[in-house]
């Protein structure tokens, strides 16, 4: 199983927000959802509370049908996570925040 470093606050930058939503995450209904499936509950955990703390992002974690946890943006925090990410993106992945 991946592992978080424990220190993901300092580490990740909006750059690395912007290039983790193109490589690992979707647009899921009016909000965003990032794959964190192979991570343990607990450091999906670590990783909501850089979103809501560092990035201001409202992030909650799905569980899915055969029990992963995914990281959801609900979608009162699109346009923040939008213009964190935008001058990041690349042009052909910007449909992922359409």
């Amino acid at each position: 199983m991946k592992r978080i470093p424990v220190n993901i606050t300092e580490l990740l930058t909006t750059r690395g927000l912007a290039y983790w939503a193109m490589d690992d995450g979707s647009k899921k209904g009016s909000g965003f959802i990032f794959c964190t499936d192979s991570y343990s509950l607990e450091n999906v955990q670590l990783l909501v509370k850089v979103l809501r703390d560092k990035f201001h992002l409202n992030a909650t974690i799905n569980i899915g049908s055969n029990k992963n946890h995914r990281i959801y943006i609900n979608s009162d925090s699109m346009k923040n996570l939008k213009e964190l990410v935008i001058p990041y993106f690349h042009e052909s992945m910007k449909y992922k925040l359409d």
